[in-house]
């Protein structure tokens, strides 16, 4: 009997073991239908905002700040046991059942802090992220630059002339896109933060009975500490020196299509200056750009496609910033407004002739503007860490 009993206790710690197996795939499934979950409405809520601009509605914003995912599971073990002369044989079984209920909390973004954010000029710096990144220029260039200001040699202080980023493929930004391109340019800064005499009171280095000169090596030593962050001593200044980044327009060495520039844009020596949008404002310049996709009067990306035959060299074909459809259809993202079903299509148009207009650029367009509204969200505010109960 001792024996028997013992080889059932092993039969059923191994099914257990086998239950326990079991559990980690489910474990695994519901943290990826979360990860799902989050992708899906942040797409959807972009989508909508730009589809919102389109029909010049107001823009509103929320956030997925907490994500959680209870599973419950239960386990069954049975043995089947057979007695028969001189053999026992035992065959466990197991059972696993999993239950989830997922759910989110939704942070509406309206604080000051926020909405000023959205509104403030996209920096150099984040523009030559995404162009030091491998970014192409000229999604950047039509997405961030709000307008160029072109200004004669030596008389800076006012513009000759000024191109805006109008979606009208009419307009003169198009031709700017076909002989022109965005660079990065490392910048090294240097500018006084303050005098050291501002930095001390030298009555009070009296009255305790220190001498500023002792005063000052304390203060050498202390920014000796802290040089690593840009700042140093010179003379009697404080400064504050770093590395930044530029961006500049620069005329291409071989145009991307056959649209001539404008006239004072092929001077010598002219100055272009890119001014750039907000985060908000190419929300809603999508949002005309969409519009004016539904006429078929939008301006398109040139650029040399060279995966189509690389021993035939490049031809220069065009793409579309995004692409929105309207109605019934395969979509990669896809919501609803004023009763109206708007998508992204999932079927990508290729070609490999000349002049051809091929896939738009709508996924890389969505990651941007989500990239941007992250960038001015509080850290409080970040989705967080998904929580997992298990009852086995």
């Amino acid at each position: 009997m001792i024996a028997l009993a013992l080889r059932l206790l092993g039969a059923a710690l191994g099914a257990g073991a086998l239950t326990g197996c079991a559990f980690a795939p489910q474990l695994q499934r519901v943290a990826m239908d979360q990860n799902q979950m989050v992708a899906e409405v942040e797409d959807e809520l972009t989508l909508l905002n730009i589809v919102r601009a389109s029909h010049r509605f107001p823009l509103h914003f929320t956030a997925v700040s907490e994500v959680n995912g209870n599973v419950e599971v239960s386990g069954s073990l049975g043995l089947d046991a057979t007695l028969k002369s001189g053999i026992d044989t035992f065959e466990p079984g197991t059972g696993l059942g999993a239950k989830t209920a997922p759910n989110f909390r939704a942070t509406v973004l309206a604080t000051e802090k926020f909405q000023r954010g959205i509104q403030q000029p996209i920096t150099a710096q984040t523009v030559a992220y995404y162009l030091d990144a491998g970014w192409p220029d000229q999604l950047i260039m039509a997405l961030f630059v709000e307008r160029v200001d072109i200004y004669r040699p030596g008389e800076l202080d006012d513009a000759a002339l000024s191109i805006s980023n109008e979606p009208e493929k009419t307009a003169q930004f198009a031709g700017l896109l076909c002989n022109f391109g965005l660079a990065a340019r490392p910048t090294v800064s240097s500018r006084p933060l303050a005098g050291f005499a501002d930095l001390i009171d030298l009555a009070k280095l009296e009255d305790k009975g220190t001498g500023a000169v002792e005063r000052r090596k304390e203060i050498a030593a202390f920014l000796n500490l802290i040089e690593q962050d840009g700042v140093s001593l010179s003379g009697d200044t404080l400064f504050l020196t770093g590395s930044s980044n530029s961006v500049v327009v620069e005329q291409l060495d071989e145009p991307r299509c056959d649209n001539a520039a404008a006239a004072p844009l092929t001077a010598q020596d002219a100055v272009i200056v890119p001014r750039f949008r907000s985060t908000q404002g190419v929300i809603y310049f999508l949002g005309e750009y969409v519009r004016t996709a539904r006429r078929g009067s939008q301006y398109l990306l040139p650029f040399s496609n060279s995966d189509c035959d690389p021993a035939a060299g490049s031809v220069r074909q065009f793409r579309p910033i995004m692409t929105v459809d309207q109605g019934k259809g395969s979509a990669l993202i896809a919501t609803r407004f004023a009763d109206e079903r708007y998508y992204i299509p999932a079927a990508e148009i290729t070609s490999c002739e000349d002049g051809a207009v091929v896939g738009s650029r709508t996924m890389q367009v969505v990651a941007i503007v989500q990239q941007l509204l992250n960038l001015h969200k509080s850290s409080d505010l970040l989705p967080a860490s998904i929580s997992v109960t298990g009852i086995n």
